[in-house]
């Protein structure tokens, strides 16, 4: 069989060839993430007492919002033990006290004592010249006010150490208050107040829980200041060193982020910020970071979101699109 040859004929699209400038565009994918995130420690060990009531797995709080109360059981002892002993030593300083009035009429008598007897002692002396009065009894004399002098002395030698006791006490109530005054500001941190604005993860403390000092309570995310991370090839990435000046243009530049939560994609602008300084291990690539721009009344994407990245490439001259 032969058929008959017949010419076939295709419609497409045509336009002119021109030489113009072209900025193509580069997509990637990156995610959403917070530029600030608190880890929420606790400074003290104690049970949970109270809980705020924004204080669970997302809850939004304010900066200076209550989060939680610890009930510092050690804490509070360790108060109580110290003022305690502020009181012992306010009892030890005003029986110091009057052991020091005591000892000072002491010695006011026994100085009487000691004037009385340098008197009857000089009384004695003078006897003894006249020849009215006999050694011995002058003798007798100069002991007793010997005697009373060694009295005197010990006297002073008491008050003397009286009043070093009392500044001992003076020293250690010192030392006992300062650190009754650091107890009581370690107990202030018994409460945990919302560093900044934010939403709260990792929130599962429950009322009567015991905590120990240092351990996370929950991490406090900034949602109103955001940004996503993305990756750039080795290749991408050398296409925005301008050739002329070796300059990188990459940062500052505004950028399209795409998020796909259902049918209609939603639209965000962002401005790149910065860039890793060295390859990933991983995946060789070089992530960039930038800051999502919110427009008035523009809710971020959710934490950890996928999105589209839509950067522009810089513009090739002379180029056939």
């Amino acid at each position: 069989f032969s058929f008959p040859k017949s010419e076939k004929t295709w419609t497409v699209d045509v336009q002119r060839a021109s030489l113009s400038l072209y900025q193509p565009q580069i997509l990637s994918y990156g995610r959403v993430r917070a530029t600030e995130t608190v880890a929420l420690k606790s400074s003290v060990s104690g049970e949970v007492l109270k809980l705020g009531q924004n204080f669970a797995e997302g809850g939004r709080v304010t900066k200076g919002e209550l989060l939680v109360e610890l009930d510092p059981i050690s804490l509070n002892r360790q108060v109580d033990q110290l003022r305690t002993q502020i009181a012992d030593q306010r009892t030890q300083r005003a029986e110091a006290n009057a052991n020091l009035q005591t000892l000072a009429q002491q010695l006011q008598r026994d100085s009487s004592q000691l004037e009385l007897l340098i008197k009857d002692q000089e009384r004695q002396e003078d006897l003894v010249r006249k020849g009215f009065a006999t050694r011995a009894q002058l003798d007798q004399a100069q002991r007793a006010t010997f005697s009373a002098e060694q009295s005197v002395f010990q006297r002073q030698q008491s008050i003397e150490s009286s009043k070093a006791r009392i500044k001992q006490i003076d020293q250690a109530e010192i030392r006992l208050r300062s650190q009754l005054d650091e107890a009581l500001e370690r107990s202030q941190d018994a409460k945990l107040y919302a560093p900044i604005d934010g939403i709260l993860t990792g929130a599962t403390l429950a009322r009567g829980e015991s905590v120990n000092a240092g351990a996370t309570l929950a991490s406090l995310a900034n949602v109103t200041d955001v940004d996503v991370v993305f990756e750039l090839t080795e290749r991408e990435f050398a296409r925005f060193i301008d050739p002329a000046t070796g300059q990188n243009t990459l940062v500052g530049s505004d950028i399209s982020l795409v998020w796909k939560p259902g049918l209609e994609p939603l639209v965000y602008d962002a401005v790149v910020e910065r860039v890793s300084p060295s390859l990933s291990q991983t995946t060789a690539g070089i992530q960039v970071f930038a800051a999502i721009v919110l427009q008035a009344g523009q809710t971020a994407p959710p934490l950890d979101s996928f999105v589209t990245v839509e950067l522009k490439d810089r513009p090739y001259p002379d180029v056939l699109q």
